[in-house]
C-alpha cells in the first residue's frame, strides 16, 4: 500500500502540518483492512439506526386517531352479566413488516453489503487520477 501523502497547500490555502500529518494517519488507517471493517460497522449502526427511526414514522403515521369524547357526554347503563365460560385472551398480531424487508436481520449480510460499499467509495476516493 502506497504512502499517502497529503498537499501542503489546498484551494490556496496552507494546511497545517500537523493536520496534514493527522489526516495521513487516518487515511492509511481507513485504507487497512480492519480500518475498512470499523468504517463498514459504523455504516451499518448508522443504517440500522436510520431504518429504525423511518419505521417508528411510518408506525405514527399510520396509527388511527385517537377518539375523544366530550366530557359530559351521558354513561349508558351497564346490563348485568350472565356467567359463562370464560374465553381464552387471543395472542396479539405482530406488526407486517414494510415491504421489502424481512422480520430477522442477518447481520453477517449486513456488515458484508457495508464493506463492499465501503471499499468501492474508498476505492473511488483514493484512485490514481491521471
Amino acid at each position: 500500500m502506497k504512502k499517502v501523502k497529503l498537499p501542503k497547500r489546498i484551494a490556496g490555502v496552507k494546511v497545517p502540518k500537523e493536520l496534514r500529518k493527522t489526516a495521513e494517519r487516518a487515511i492509511e488507517t481507513a485504507q487497512s483492512p480492519r480500518g475498512r471493517e470499523v468504517i463498514a460497522a459504523g455504516l451499518s449502526m448508522a443504517a440500522a439506526a436510520a431504518s429504525a427511526a423511518v419505521v417508528r414514522a411510518r408506525a405514527e403515521r399510520e396509527a388511527p386517531p385517537v377518539p375523544s369524547r366530550p366530557a359530559d357526554a351521558p354513561v349508558p347503563p351497564v346490563p348485568p352479566v350472565t356467567p359463562h365460560a370464560p374465553v381464552p385472551p387471543v395472542p396479539p398480531v405482530p406488526p407486517v413488516p414494510p415491504r421489502g424487508t424481512t422480520t430477522q436481520v442477518d447481520p453477517a449480510k449486513v456488515v458484508e453489503a457495508m464493506s463492499q460499499v465501503a471499499e468501492q467509495v474508498l476505492g473511488q476516493f483514493f484512485r490514481k487520477r491521471g
